[in-house]
């Protein structure tokens, strides 16, 4: 599933993500797939996302098509944003639209960096301001182990986040590097 990682620190704010895609059984390696990263820009904020492949297909589009949905100012708009997103995502996609479900039925989990703050979007669809550092996937224990013990150390935001995503792949089986990492 991969690992999504956002910190905070002196008023820096990053957010950074492996490259690791899968088929099943079949890796995809991230030298032949240009679209590898599971970030994803809109506006000032950076969306990142882990969870089933299609997801980065969908929420592309829906940036493209709908970026005015997004107000991600606070938690209260982030959720309000979330709830326009999952009504576009189960009408004009049909992404589960059987089920009156969470993003957990759906398979995405979210990890969204603004200028304002790190939210953390549950699968129940709550949102959760994060203060210091956040992770998302299947990584999530060695990267917030990682970044737990790094924090009050001299590093920056953007090297706690480099050095998490280093410690996740050597032992998450679904991470893998090369990653990414993006300073808001």
């Amino acid at each position: 599933m991969s690992i999504v990682i956002a910190v905070e620190k002196n008023g820096e704010i990053c957010i950074g993500c492996d490259s690791k895609h899968s088929d099943g059984s079949l890796l995809q390696a991230p030298e032949h797939k240009e679209n590898k990263f599971k970030l994803h820009r809109v506006q000032d904020s950076i969306v990142g996302l882990v969870g089933e492949g299609q997801f980065h297909n969908v929420i592309d589009s829906i940036i493209n098509k709908y970026e005015e949905i997004f107000d991600l100012q606070d938690r209260f708009s982030v959720y309000e944003t979330v709830l326009r997103l999952f009504k576009i995502m189960k009408e004009e996609y049909y992404l589960n639209a059987a089920s009156e479900g969470s993003f957990e039925e759906l398979g995405v989990y979210m990890l969204l960096a603004t200028p304002r703050g790190i939210f953390h979007v549950e699968n129940d669809k709550s949102v959760n301001v994060m203060r210091k550092f956040w992770a998302v996937g299947s990584g999530t224990p060695f990267a917030l182990a990682a970044s737990d013990a790094l924090y009050e150390s001299d590093l920056s935001a953007e090297e706690i986040v480099r050095k998490a995503i280093e410690i996740t792949t050597k032992f998450d089986l679904h991470s893998n590097l090369p990653m990414k990492v993006e300073i808001l």
